[in-house]
């Protein structure tokens, strides 16, 4: 979209979303294809055990209040970039991460003064880090001399 000299926000990333979206529904009926999902009960219990520590190490991290708590400069530097994208309306440097943030900021402009933005900044970035932690906290029961 950039190359195309298209704005990188809300409408045109969901446009993208939902037109690619619309192509993969379309060829999946055409060929027939489907998905099946079997969940037994002791799936169900470790993803919520999963999701329950994963939630528990976010509040340790960042407490209720949801502030920045960093162990390096590394959050910042996300949150700065997400911050150019929403205002430039175009990616410069880090694709995936910038854009996100930015998107997802986006949606609550409207809602939250400038200065208290950094607040969703965290909730989306913990969001976002969530499966990661679970992965770990799975890893490490499965798999207890891990490290």
């Amino acid at each position: 979209l950039n190359l195309a000299k298209v704005p990188i926000n809300l409408w045109s990333m969901g446009f993208c979303d939902i037109f690619l979206a619309i192509v993969l529904l379309c060829v999946s009926l055409r060929r027939g294809l489907s998905q099946t999902y079997y969940w037994r009960k002791i799936d169900v219990l470790v993803i919520l055990l999963m999701f329950a520590v994963a939630l528990l190490l976010g509040i340790r991290q960042f407490n209720l209040n949801l502030n920045l708590n960093y162990a390096s400069v590394d959050g910042s530097t996300h949150y700065r970039i997400a911050l150019e994208v929403l205002k430039k309306q175009k990616v410069e440097g880090m694709l995936f991460s910038s854009t996100n943030n930015a998107l997802f900021l986006g949606i609550f402009v409207p809602f939250i003064k400038a200065t208290r933005l950094y607040h969703i900044f965290v909730l989306i970035y913990y969001i976002l880090c969530m499966p990661k932690l679970i992965k770990l906290n799975l890893i490490l029961l499965v798999k207890p001399n891990f490290l």
